[in-house]
């Protein structure tokens, strides 16, 4: 979902829109990380305006921070499920990954895990600024369930 979030301004849709999915493995003994691109595309498959009754059935206008956009101004974005490349990690970096995840997952303190999420969305504008983007980032707790799944 994007909106130019101004409730006065013309339209302003998006017209291309990338993400990307990384894992950090940090070696705190060492001092070393180790960066693993997972997912990259750059290719939506649909870039669709929202329906006043998609609006609705979402529950966008009841949300504090949507319910006073209008519907045209907000679009459903479409991605691919699969990345544009395929996952390039050759033999011993892949085992090392491996490796790495292994042993983030034993609970050690040694090893530190994160994830990376990028975004980026094209639009028309404005013209200091036609790309709105954004990362997040999730450091793993090797010691919490849930986030041990996601390393597992």
């Amino acid at each position: 979902m994007f909106s130019n979030l101004s409730i006065i301004a013309d339209e302003n849709l998006v017209t291309d829109a990338q993400m990307q999915f990384n894992i950090k493995l940090h070696d705190m003994e060492l001092q070393e990380t180790y960066e693993f691109p997972i997912f990259n595309t750059d290719s939506p498959v649909s870039l669709k305006t929202m329906s006043d009754i998609e609006f609705e059935k979402r529950g966008f206008h009841l949300l504090p921070e949507t319910k006073f956009f209008e519907p045209s101004q907000v679009q459903l974005i479409k991605m691919k499920n699969s990345s544009d490349t395929e996952w390039s990690v050759s033999g011993g970096y892949r085992d090392k990954f491996k490796y790495l995840l292994g042993e983030a997952s034993t609970g050690t303190d040694r090893y530190r895990a994160e994830m990376d999420f990028m975004f980026a969305f094209d639009r028309p504008a404005p013209d200091e600024a036609p790309i709105a983007k954004g990362w997040h980032n999730k450091t793993l707790d090797n010691k919490e369930e849930k986030d041990l799944q996601v390393i597992r």
